[in-house]
């Protein structure tokens, strides 16, 4: 039988910044993939999680029948929409001050993967990986990883990004599954991951661990980028207080960081 019988006490939710081409003459916006993964315990999700989200909202968009926004970093960062309230300098800083304090205090595990696309073609040529694909593998083991030492299991639910690329990403996954990995035995990643299927799921369905995954993703990009030297548009003072917040997050084992990773 595969797997575990119980049901799963942890979830890591998926999202990029980015995109997985593998063209030729990358320009530098183009060069780098990042995947973030927040992992949160399921019951903690929505018992504490997701009620203090919908508070968030509905203290700021009341107006705007909360239940139906959906946090996304791009449309908050343009006062787009619901957000449109944040054109108001008051609110935005009051609002940005809940919303870091809100990331500080939910209890959540970070994991970023980010891929430098151009090297990983100059080095494997024809043989180079789906981008998206080989970097959702090494997140998927640091996860695991995670999962071992808490002695329990998981799954994963990733951003729906469209069929065709939603088909090859899940059939990758189903064949660690299967088969495991350079690192992982099938036994061990069939003891940890409860779902033999990846989970996927469009932004608008208002997950929770989704939206907090949509808001660090570009940052911890962005960190990673710079802490690998590499110019990756203006650091503000919202991103070096995310940058410490997240610091705090990403998983940790004895004093080292396993939640960040530059391919």
């Amino acid at each position: 039988m595969y797997g575990n019988a119980k049901k799963p006490e942890y979830r890591m939710y998926v999202d990029e910044s980015g995109n997985s081409s593998l063209k030729p003459n990358l320009d530098q916006n183009e060069r780098f993939l990042c995947l973030s993964g927040v992992i949160l315990n399921l019951e903690y999700e929505k018992k504490i999680v997701t009620p203090a989200l919908e508070e968030l909202k509905t203290k700021y968009f009341q107006n705007s029948h909360s239940k139906k926004i959906i946090f996304h970093r791009k449309e908050i960062q343009k006062a787009k929409g619901h957000f449109s309230t944040l054109l108001d300098a008051d609110i935005k800083s009051r609002f940005d001050n809940d919303l870091l304090n809100f990331l500080t205090e939910t209890d959540y595990t970070l994991i970023s993967v980010c891929i430098d696309k151009k090297r990983h073609l100059d080095t494997y040529k024809s043989f180079a990986y789906n981008a998206y694909e080989y970097s959702m593998r090494v997140l998927s083991e640091k996860y695991i990883y995670f999962l071992k030492r808490e002695n329990t299991t998981g799954d994963i639910l990733a951003e729906s990004r469209g069929k065709p690329e939603d088909k090859g990403l899940k059939e990758s996954y189903k064949h660690m599954i299967l088969t495991g990995t350079e690192y992982l035995s099938p036994m061990v990643v069939q003891n940890s991951l409860s779902s033999i299927e990846l989970k996927m799921s469009k932004k608008d369905k208002n997950l929770t661990g989704l939206q907090i995954a949509d808001i660090l993703v570009h940052d911890s990009r962005k960190q990673i980028l710079s802490e690998q030297n590499h110019t990756h548009g203006k650091i503000t003072d919202f991103s070096k207080k995310l940058f410490s917040i997240m610091n705090d997050k990403y998983d940790k084992n004895n004093g080292y960081t396993y939640g960040k990773k530059m391919l």
